[in-house]
């Protein structure tokens, strides 16, 4: 089947392992083999952009990353070549460079 090009999100310096879409389908989380997670959010004209600053919590490429079910709020798991899962939790500071929304919850 053929498509349609709908947009490029750069902010991956290797490989993106997996992606996955919120429970909305508002926000999209991509993993790599860069150790980072990014959160994306669009917007109303269509263009993906950061939502958060990146999650660097790993030690090696992350392989895979989803959401939970929003009951639980905005929160991501991710798993590792280094061995360990980490949630992440959304906080109330946005679009803040310093502060950024995405926090570790726990780890390993």
């Amino acid at each position: 089947p053929r498509g349609r090009w709908q947009a490029r999100m750069e902010g991956h310096s290797d490989a993106i392992m997996d992606c996955a879409y919120n429970f909305h389908g508002t926000l999209l989380a991509t993993c790599a083999a860069d150790r980072r997670i990014i959160v994306w959010d669009q917007s109303a004209d269509g263009q993906w952009t950061h939502s958060c600053a990146p999650l660097e919590r790993h030690t090696s490429a992350v392989y895979k990353v989803d959401w939970a079910h929003p009951e639980f709020g905005q929160v991501i798991a991710s798993c590792s070549a280094d061995r360990t899962v980490i949630v992440w939790e959304e906080t109330q500071n946005r679009c803040d460079p310093t502060q950024p929304r995405c926090r570790s919850a726990c780890a390993t």
